[in-house]
């Protein structure tokens, strides 16, 4: 929705924000906090070291396991998500370690 806004003389059209609505580009967005940046670095290269592991020796758990710590962080929403999942990840991958 468009609103008209006005500042002196002059009129600027501006693009209105649902904050309550889930389809809000607030809510679409991704947070680029730092703690999501570094929660995201720090899990992405435990998954690396894991794929590569994994790879190394042929063992199909710890492979699939860091692919999935690499790639998760792109989808999660906020430090909190990717705190959560790579946490829960971590202990899988804890679990798996000696198969």
């Amino acid at each position: 929705m468009v609103d008209w806004v006005y500042q002196g003389k002059k009129r600027f059209r501006v693009l209105r924000r649902f904050r309550g609505s889930l389809h809000s580009f607030e809510r679409i967005m991704f947070e680029f906090e730092t703690y999501n940046i570094v929660f995201g670095i720090l899990f992405s290269l435990i998954g690396f070291c894991a794929f590569w592991y994994g790879r190394k020796m042929e063992y199909w758990q710890p492979l699939a396991i860091g692919l999935a710590m690499m790639v998760y962080p792109y989808f999660t929403p906020s430090w909190m998500w990717t705190l959560g999942v790579g946490l829960l990840l971590s202990a899988v991958l804890w679990r798996h370690h000696d198969e």
